[in-house]
């Protein structure tokens, strides 16, 4: 008996799944995407490029365009030399630094994906 009901129960999840993919497929063919829509449209992406290029605080920037820095940082590719240049003096292999304008306490440690700021 319950062999049936589990039968029935793949069965129907595979009908839902055909009727998923027919749907996108349908969809994409009147050209509708998937996903969230990006934060940063390409107007705003030329108005955070001349904002940098004019000095203005990374902060500001975020605040006008109403968008993360981290959004800035992730599009931006600009800012991802700035913020290189944030870690200056490197000790032994690499792995530790001190960040410029900080306090001696202050070190920034490079992990696989970036840097960790302690």
């Amino acid at each position: 008996m319950f062999h049936v009901f589990s039968s029935l129960a793949q069965f129907e999840l595979e009908l839902v799944r055909e009727r998923t993919l027919a749907g996108l497929a349908s969809a994409r063919e009147r050209g509708r995407l998937g996903g969230r829509p990006t934060a940063l449209t390409p107007a705003k992406l030329k108005q955070a490029r001349k904002m940098v290029r004019e000095k203005t605080p990374l902060t500001e920037v975020a605040q006008v365009l109403g968008v993360s820095r981290a959004t800035l940082y992730r599009r931006v590719p600009e800012l991802a030399d700035v913020q290189r240049r944030r870690v200056t003096e490197f000790s032994g292999t690499g792995a530790e630094a001190t960040l410029a304008g900080q306090a001696s306490t202050t070190t920034a440690v490079e992990t696989g994906s970036g840097c960790l700021y302690t």
